[in-house]
């Protein structure tokens, strides 16, 4: 595993001042996802072409998310990163309250979701919210923090979901094995937000 700082300029230029959090643009994608684990991994090697396309990451357990974290902020130079908690998402998400879906009310302007897709998409491709958040409703659902041994938070439904489940007031409660289930496992990333030094 490679002990290099990551900067600002790892995160591709996806990171946004907001509320005094530095904030993901999208959900985390695979290309920092390989700055802390390195594509020599087995495990890493099926999710080498999704670098290039800039995906989200997907299919993890909670324990590999806490590792992941706990390696990023080793290896930070300008902050702590986290989840954003459900109330920061909500916030981010919204927009200043207006519209249903991540800031709009038009979910095909700003959702990959089941009337749309069929497949989980590169991030970035639809419409940003007024907060210059893109994929805040649709393509992964979005855990939130805290991580709990019993419930694991999601927001902003997926490509599977129905429009409703992307609402930006939707919340789907999951255990933490649910994670694994090769069903659900395609369809839950997260967002980090990072408290500056």
């Amino acid at each position: 595993m490679s002990h290099l700082p990551i900067t600002k300029r790892d995160f591709n230029g996806i990171l946004i001042e907001r509320h005094g959090l530095i904030v993901q643009k999208t959900p985390t994608i695979y290309t920092l996802w390989h700055k802390v684990f390195p594509v020599r991994y087995k495990w890493a090697l099926s999710s080498l072409m999704k670098t290039v396309y800039h995906y989200p990451v997907t299919d993890f357990s909670q324990d590999k998310l806490r590792f992941f974290i706990k390696e990023l902020n080793c290896r930070l130079d300008f902050g702590y990163a986290r989840l954003l908690t459900s109330d920061e998402w909500l916030d981010l998400a919204t927009a200043g309250g207006v519209g249903v879906f991540s800031g709009h009310n038009n979910i095909d302007e700003v959702a990959w979701y089941d009337q749309n897709t069929t497949k989980l998409r590169p991030v970035g491709l639809l419409r940003s919210n007024d907060n210059d958040l893109y994929d805040m409703s649709g393509n992964v659902y979005e855990i939130v923090g805290p991580l709990s041994n019993n419930t694991v938070e999601c927001r902003g439904g997926s490509y599977k979901s129905s429009w409703p489940e992307c609402k930006s007031t939707h919340i789907k409660r999951l255990r933490p094995v649910d994670l694994l289930d090769p069903v659900r496992s395609d369809e839950i990333g997260f967002r980090l937000a990072v408290e500056p030094i």
